[in-house]
């Protein structure tokens, strides 16, 4: 079906390889397993198979407007090194860089919003607080079912519920004493922090130290010894 369509429309396999980024065998061994019902390696390409190759496609121009589609997404995902992700997740990263950037160049853009954002994603996983908050706002707001929640994640609800209903009613007040335990808390999330920080400095001080020493003993001398080469050393033998 697929080189029959192709043929219709005068494109080449190798044309169409092109198109997609991918050598003539992978192409060849992708068409195998599309037309015989077998999964691909990259569900991606299935899904440009499906808009590509399909009855809705009656003449030249739908089909070229979809190769060339398929094209512009394929070079995003190279772009943004996403080829190994899954459309769903790929679409994401993509929406959230262009909200990013229509909101960066305006003059009232909140950086601390971004700040909470980059501390979201990287903590997520340990603290199920951060996780049920964004999933109480998307329930709200109907982006996701209420049937999806968990009983541990329905726990928080009603305390955000009763947080931000106050603040809409303009009935909330300052509780000095939860202030008080905030602000320690604050100052011990900042002493582990440091603690942390000094422990992730020794081990790159001992680290580099090592590979210094490494370096010395193989005759070379320490004005010879790069920096980015050091850490571009230290960073391939930590994978």
């Amino acid at each position: 079906m697929i080189k029959e369509t192709l043929k219709k429309y005068g494109i080449t396999l190798t044309q169409f390889a092109n198109t997609l980024n991918i050598s003539r065998p992978t192409l060849d061994t992708y068409i195998r397993l599309y037309e015989s019902g077998q999964a691909l390696p990259n569900d991606k390409y299935k899904f440009i198979f499906d808009s590509v190759f399909n009855d809705k496609i009656e003449n030249e121009i739908d089909f070229q407007e979809q190769l060339d589609r398929a094209h512009y997404l394929l070079q995003r995902d190279d772009m943004l090194g996403t080829m190994d992700l899954d459309a769903e997740k790929t679409d994401y990263i993509s929406i959230v860089i262009d909200l990013m950037k229509k909101d960066m160049f305006k003059e009232n853009t909140d950086l601390n919003l971004y700040r909470f954002i980059v501390l979201y994603i990287s903590s997520y996983y340990e603290n199920p607080v951060m996780s049920s908050l964004c999933k109480y706002f998307l329930v709200l707001n109907g982006k996701l079912s209420i049937k999806q929640m968990t009983d541990e994640d329905k726990i928080y609800f009603p305390y955000y519920m009763k947080l931000f209903k106050s603040q809409l009613l303009g009935k909330l007040q300052c509780d000095e004493m939860l202030l008080k335990e905030f602000y320690d808390r604050v100052e011990e999330i900042s002493q582990k922090e440091n603690r942390q920080k000094d422990a992730l400095k020794n081990s790159i001080m001992i680290q580099i130290n090592t590979k210094i020493n490494e370096l010395l003993n193989h005759g070379l001398k320490t004005e010879s010894i790069n920096v980015e080469q050091l850490v571009s050393s230290i960073k391939n033998e930590e994978r």
